[in-house]
């Protein structure tokens, strides 16, 4: 459960970010375009670190929700059914948080998205049978079920025309970055407390 509660705290970082670092400067219009270029963007480089953050606890927070679990005598099918639960939940939410995204904004969606992943992690440091993670799954509708597609027409409205595809690329790779990192921690931590990581 101290896993779940360190996650939460990490997942309330990107939010703050997210919610004061939304102002930005004049910058200078390079004729040369590069990720350096693109990372002058105060606001693509404070959502950049954002990603970073969230995509290291996403494999991390799998793995601990896997790991508490087992340690709940959770069956090899029920455990199954809770994990795959996020993809019917973002199947169903996507053009809903889409919808959303458009009527209120990208930025309050990310806000959003953040603070309900930190609540979600709160709510598994205090479940205490396999049955009462499946509503907190369904949670996942506002918070890793949304990140790409609110992520991507942020940075797309952020960009300038000339380097809109490489400030996606320094999304993709800043989030991919992250979760390479968080599946390495996530599956040592877990290792170190008994449950085998293949």
């Amino acid at each position: 459960h101290r896993m779940f509660i360190f996650s939460a705290g990490a997942m309330f970082l990107p939010m703050l970010a997210t919610l004061f670092g939304t102002r930005e400067g004049v910058r200078s219009r390079s004729p040369r375009f590069h990720f350096g270029h693109v990372l002058l963007h105060s606001r693509l480089l404070v959502f950049y670190l954002c990603t970073l953050l969230h995509g290291f606890w996403e494999p991390a927070c799998f793995l601990f929700l896997a790991y508490s679990l087992r340690q709940q005598q959770a069956s090899e099918g029920m455990i199954g059914i809770i994990l795959g639960l996020n993809g019917l939940v973002a199947l169903i939410s996507l053009p809903l948080a889409g919808k959303m995204a458009d009527k209120w904004g990208r930025p309050p969606m990310l806000v959003a998205m953040y603070l309900i992943s930190g609540l979600r992690m709160l709510l598994y440091s205090v479940t205490s049978t396999p049955l009462a993670y499946v509503p907190v799954q369904i949670l996942h509708f506002g918070s890793f079920g949304i990140a790409e597609a609110v992520g991507s027409v942020y940075i797309s409205e952020l960009a300038d025309d000339r380097d809109r595809a490489t400030a996606l690329s320094c999304f993709h790779i800043f989030h991919s970055i992250g979760a390479l990192i968080g599946s390495v921690v996530g599956g040592v931590i877990s290792s170190s407390y008994g449950f085998p990581v293949m």
